[in-house]
C-alpha cells in the first residue's frame, strides 16, 4: 500500500469514527471555526465560517478578535512536503559527494 493510499485511508476512517484515537486524529485534522469571540466591541465580533483550508479562532490576549488558523490537515502536508523535500536535497548532495569522482 503506498504512503498516499495509507494516507487516506488514515483519513477516511478518522473521518468516520467520533471516538477514542481516531476521534483525537479526526479532531487534530479538522477542526470548527467559533461563532463569535465574546470578548470584543461590539459586545460579541462574528467569526467568518469554516473553510475548506482554514478556521478561525479567538485570540488576542483578551479573545476579542477572530484569528486564521490553517486547518490540521493543511499543516500536515505542508510539514510533509518540506521534510521530503530536506530528505531529497540531502540525499542529493551525499550522492554527489560519494559518486561524482568517479569514472566507469
Amino acid at each position: 500500500m503506498t504512503r498516499l493510499s495509507f494516507l487516506l485511508l488514515l483519513a477516511a476512517v478518522a473521518v468516520a469514527a467520533d471516538d477514542g484515537i481516531f476521534g483525537q486524529i479526526k479532531s487534530y485534522l479538522w477542526t470548527d471555526s467559533v461563532a463569535g469571540c465574546p470578548f470584543g466591541l461590539p459586545l460579541k465580533n462574528a467569526c467568518p465560517g469554516t473553510g475548506i483550508f482554514s478556521y478561525y479562532t479567538c485570540c488576542n490576549g483578551a479573545g476579542s478578535d477572530c484569528c486564521f488558523r490553517l486547518q490540521g490537515w493543511v499543516v500536515f502536508i505542508i510539514v510533509s512536503l518540506l521534510v521530503s523535500l530536506v530528505i531529497s536535497c540531502v540525499g542529493s548532495i551525499i550522492s554527489c559527494i560519494c559518486c561524482c569522482g568517479r569514472r566507469d
